[in-house]
């Protein structure tokens, strides 16, 4: 293209490091704002996504996309799914296949327009083109369970 300027590596470093502090500073900021209920909520959205297992919530008995690309459990979801879910085995392994790019919290969450009655609302990030339309209805399932 005519007249667009790469940007060069030191910029792109700069950008991300700035993106990456900001969205530290609204998860703190939301992290602050949730009751504990909603905290725990929060936390475990991530897992639940990552992981289709039997007695956790969103379990689907199918072939359903699972995986998040450079999810890391914390030991405090790790703690929060044994104390709500002490049936099920939380066992973080590597994944066959990452269907997942991003989880990415969005709208008001973590700026000063969040209040008690605002939701959390989510945007899920995957490559359409490698998953069938029987795991996106086994995906909706899913969605629907959490």
């Amino acid at each position: 293209m005519r007249g667009y300027a790469q940007p060069d590596h030191q910029v792109l470093v700069a950008n991300l490091r700035t993106f990456r502090h900001y969205n530290q500073h609204r998860i703190s900021l939301l992290r602050t704002s949730l009751s504990q209920k909603k905290l725990a909520v929060f936390d475990l959205i991530p897992l639940l996504l990552h992981e289709n297992q039997p007695h956790l919530p969103g379990y689907v008995q199918d072939d359903v996309p699972a995986g998040i690309a450079s999810y890391r459990m914390s030991q405090r979801v790790a703690e929060t799914a044994q104390r709500l879910f002490p049936e099920a085995t939380v066992v973080h392994g590597a994944k066959p296949r990452l269907h997942f790019r991003f989880l990415t919290i969005m709208g008001s969450a973590g700026t000063v327009g969040f209040t008690k009655k605002s939701d959390l609302d989510y945007w899920v990030g995957m490559d359409m083109t490698k998953v069938s339309s029987h795991q996106i209805d086994a995906l909706k399932r899913k969605f629907g369970e959490i």
